[in-house]
């Protein structure tokens, strides 16, 4: 296995005819123990090195929390194009490809190349409108609509673009669409799960629980807020959106409801004001016991915490926390979303990675249906 793990989920049936799920994370603590006994520097090196998923967001998430010198501007545009890059990823390869829709690989292989050339430079500013108007422009192919039309759909508007538009993204979510999930169980032990709220994290307590050195490592592979597993991502970002609320007001398909939020943050972001002059990416937060760093990655809150030893030379404890974390967590929401697909569901194994899929983990996920 490698750093970044893998996420198991088996599917079964108890002895009595109940579905049973078991989701396992595997993720090993390898990464953070290799980033303790280094000086500063070479830890960024290695996160660098070992990270290769949202490398950018890890990267600033390290630097942040080391104290290292930093351009915030370009830091934050960097993760931000690295979310870009990764929401065209799932949208145009992924999705069609789990659905069996073929994938815009050539299209996207072409996007893909100029978003690395622009994460390779050293300012966007003289490229900037061009880069706006590339990505305007394959958000446009994608979808049918531009950015802007996207953002400013309401409930009937995005009803009626899902229905008529015959760009990849509305024929996927088409097929998504038809992927039915039950209401939630009653008295099963799977409770709504709320969304990570918006709001500064040193106000929501996680960098306490994280340098904590009883629960601290359990809390980076468990995460909760008020003792409660929460939901990060492109959902959690857009929550407070109009048509978001109007699609949960309407009990909207859980998936649909996830990729019109991964829409929505993805047009946000393909802006000037967005992508020149990012606010609110990425930051740090000094405690009595180490440091912390945070970044609003695409796949929702990262958090590294760092504390060095006594010469202030070293690092003595690592402790990074993933999106992944959040999501999937025992009781978390893949759980809950996944408790409602019974064993007698025509399309259980498909339900199953619609639903991961739509969590977008960001490491490998397998899921097994036992017999």
């Amino acid at each position: 296995m490698g750093f970044e793990g893998k996420v198991c989920i088996d599917a079964g049936q108890d002895g009595r005819g109940g579905a049973t799920l078991k989701v396992d994370l595997q993720r090993p603590q390898l990464a953070q123990r290799l980033l303790a006994g280094v000086e500063p520097s070479q830890a960024l090196s290695r996160v660098e090195q070992v990270f290769v998923v949202c490398r950018q967001s890890q990267r600033a998430a390290a630097m942040e929390a080391l104290g290292l010198p930093r351009d915030p501007r370009l830091l934050q545009q960097k993760v931000l194009l690295e979310s870009i890059e990764q929401l065209l990823w799932r949208l145009s390869i992924d999705l069609p490809h789990s659905l069996a829709l073929g994938a815009g690989m050539e299209p996207f292989a072409v996007i893909r190349r100029y978003i690395s050339q622009q994460l390779a430079a050293e300012s966007l500013d003289a490229h900037g409108d061009e880069l706006i108007q590339t990505l305007e422009g394959f958000f446009a192919s994608l979808s049918g609509v531009s950015c802007s039309e996207f953002l400013a759909f309401d409930r009937a508007q995005f009803e009626s673009w899902l229905e008529i538009y015959n760009g990849l993204v509305p024929l996927c979510l088409r097929q998504v669409a038809r992927v039915s999930i039950a209401p939630a169980p009653e008295g099963r032990g799977h409770g709504p799960v709320g969304l990570l709220p918006k709001q500064p994290v040193e106000t929501l307590g996680l960098d306490q629980q994280l340098a904590d050195p009883d629960i601290g490592e359990k809390f980076c592979q468990q995460p909760s807020l008020d003792q409660q597993p929460r939901e990060t991502g492109p959902l959690a970002y857009m929550q407070s959106w109009p048509l978001i609320k109007q699609l949960q007001q309407a009990s909207a398909s859980p998936l649909l409801l996830r990729y019109a939020a991964k829409l929505l943050y993805l047009a946000s972001l393909i802006s000037r004001d967005a992508l020149l002059q990012p606010q609110g990416i990425c930051g740090s937060v000094a405690l009595d016991e180490g440091r912390l760093g945070w970044v609003n990655s695409v796949r929702g809150l990262l958090l590294h915490w760092v504390k060095l030893d006594a010469s202030e030379t070293e690092i003595a404890e690592y402790r990074i926390c993933a999106p992944t974390e959040w999501n999937f967590h025992p009781q978390g929401q893949f759980s809950r979303l996944a408790s409602q697909v019974g064993i007698d569901h025509p399309q259980r194994k498909l339900a199953l990675e619609q639903i991961a899929l739509a969590l977008d983990p960001c490491v490998p996920f397998e899921v097994r249906i036992q017999a």
